[in-house]
């Protein structure tokens, strides 16, 4: 695995965790935050998931280079490493909602809403929103669908797999562009966002053919993907779901990543730590949720907030705290099942390292 891949999962889980340890400081502590007021910087930690698909891409792309990666051990490999985690935190956001109901604002539950969470099908919430009953799981729903139509082409040449892929999403891009689908499955899977899986398998093949940046042009793709980030934050972050969020996004996402895997193989290193944050990324994605929420509660009870004249110093310990629970979840729960899980299958595997 390259290690600039594991730092940028690193980074892009941070991101995201940092973005809901500010909504909650924020809404539940003293309204006086820095980093919310600073333009809209409150929401630019989404741009995580914009990473993590483009890295997807790629991971999806490097797993397979080989040809003899058969569509059963594919498929073995994306179920394990992703279901059973998944569905664990899902069952335990189900089980909360049924006998602690009054730990949400809004706790009506709508029974095809918790089936599909548990399908990976997009449906809607009892409020209008495309979201499953654990949030986060939203873009699961991305990940899964585009394994399944990777898989479709997984007998035919690479280059031509990337190219039927990207096609496919773009057809259905195009569709979505045009249509505007209102049923949920539709509109998520006909979203533009799916590109960004492509810029990943098209990184892969630029870093197969060691199509790779120089010093001096990887710090310059560097500094532009910095500065094209640093406009959404002036200018305002698109929305989960927004046309256009595969190119506000996406290209930055893209350039950050081409920089870095550049530099890697110029030689240089990369933070320990944030690699060690990228190897628990899926922990740490899945769980941090439910830490932020309980230690918001936590504050709100005891009136821990008020001990802090700015809501970034709860927001700091929220991040602390999640990185921490995410990496006992990892050590003691994702690890050792996954492990438990591949033994028992006998089925011996090199994709270890997936993508959320």
């Amino acid at each position: 695995m390259l290690y600039s891949i594991q730092f940028l999962r690193g980074v892009a889980a941070i991101l995201v965790v940092l973005t809901h340890s500010l909504f909650a400081s924020f809404a539940y502590g003293n309204d006086n935050s820095y980093l919310m007021n600073y333009y809209d910087f409150g929401k630019f930690g989404a741009v995580g998931v914009d990473i993590f698909f483009v890295i997807s891409g790629f991971i999806m792309a490097f797993v397979t280079r080989f040809d003899n990666v058969t569509l059963k051990k594919f498929v073995f490999d994306r179920v394990i490493r992703i279901v059973p985690l998944y569905w664990l935190f899902l069952t335990v956001m189900l089980c909360i909602f049924l006998l602690l109901p009054s730990a949400f604002k809004n706790n009506e539950l709508l029974t095809w809403n918790v089936i599909a969470s548990y399908l990976f099908l997009p449906s809607y919430k009892f409020d209008g929103s495309i979201i499953p009953l654990l949030g986060v799981g939203w873009t699961l729903n991305y990940e899964v669908f585009y394994y399944f139509i990777f898989s479709f082409f997984l007998t035919v040449n690479r280059e031509k797999r990337f190219i039927f892929v990207s096609l496919c999403f773009v057809v259905l891009s195009i569709l979505g562009i045009i249509f505007e689908f209102k049923n949920p499955i539709l509109f998520v899977y006909t979203n533009p966002i799916l590109l960004e899986f492509c810029f990943g398998m098209f990184i892969f093949l630029l870093y197969e053919k060691k199509l790779l940046l120089n010093k001096s042009f990887s710090f310059l793709s560097l500094g532009l993907a910095f500065f094209l980030f640093y406009l959404t934050i002036i200018y305002g972050t698109p929305s989960k779901f927004e046309t256009t969020k595969f190119i506000v996004f996406g290209i930055p996402s893209f350039l950050l990543m081409y920089s870095l895997i550049s530099l890697e193989t110029l030689g240089y290193k990369f933070s320990r730590f944030i690699c060690f944050m990228g190897k628990i990324s899926f922990s740490l994605y899945l769980s941090h949720y439910f830490i932020v929420r309980f230690m918001s509660k936590i504050f709100e009870h005891f009136n821990v907030f008020e001990l802090f004249y700015y809501d970034d110093v709860s927001t700091f310990i929220f991040i602390s705290i999640s990185v921490f629970f995410g990496a006992l979840v990892y050590w003691y729960i994702e690890n050792p099942l996954n492990n438990f899980l591949k033994s028992k299958f006998k089925f011996k595997t090199k994709l270890n390292q997936g993508l959320i």
